[in-house]
């Protein structure tokens, strides 16, 4: 189990002699996370094994929207992570250890000026994807000095932001297989 939050010192990053139109005030960063892991044994050999993660952050910016901007505009950016996984670990013999792990992974994004998503035709006021991942590998002994390593990796992404004219709604498959002797 790991809870945690940090916050940063307030600070601007903004000189008003050289960014007039920008928000003068103290911006921070503010971090939260919480994870949970749970481990089950089953029989002799066998383990199976669950992760959740959640990770929030909460960023305040100053942007002077290239001297468009407005003194008092507040500009936040969120980000919110959200992973799980179960995996399978199992000792099939002295010889031979595998192990099979599915996941999942959310990341969302907004970007808001004064609490107004900040959607435009190029920017983006929501930004988003989702991973889900499936991995297996085996391990053989094949003497006690020579191991064989044989397994795949395979995930799927979608990704989409609301950008009116640059916005994107797109899938990307990847399948990797890999072996190794050692």
């Amino acid at each position: 189990l790991r809870l945690g939050q940090d916050r940063t010192a307030q600070l601007s990053s903004m000189r008003v002699d050289q960014r007039p139109m920008a928000n003068p005030d103290k911006d921070q960063t503010t971090a939260s996370s919480f994870a949970l892991g749970l481990n089950h044994a089953i029989g002799t050999g066998y383990k199976l094994r669950f992760t959740y993660a959640v990770d929030d952050v909460t960023s305040e910016y100053d942007d002077d929207a290239f001297g468009f901007g407005n003194p008092s505009d507040v500009h936040e950016l969120a980000r919110k992570t959200r992973s799980s996984q179960i995996t399978w670990l199992a000792q099939y013999n002295p010889a031979w250890t595998s192990e099979l792990a599915l996941s999942h992974t959310t990341h969302n994004l907004e970007d808001r000026l004064n609490a107004s998503l900040k959607t435009g035709d190029y920017t983006y006021g929501l930004a988003n994807s989702r991973q889900n991942g499936l991995r297996w590998s085996n391990e053989f002994a094949l003497d006690s000095q020579t191991q064989l390593l044989l397994g795949l990796d395979h995930s799927v992404e979608d990704f989409e932001s609301d950008a009116r004219l640059s916005g994107y709604n797109t899938t990307k498959t990847d399948t990797g297989y890999f072996a190794g002797l050692g």
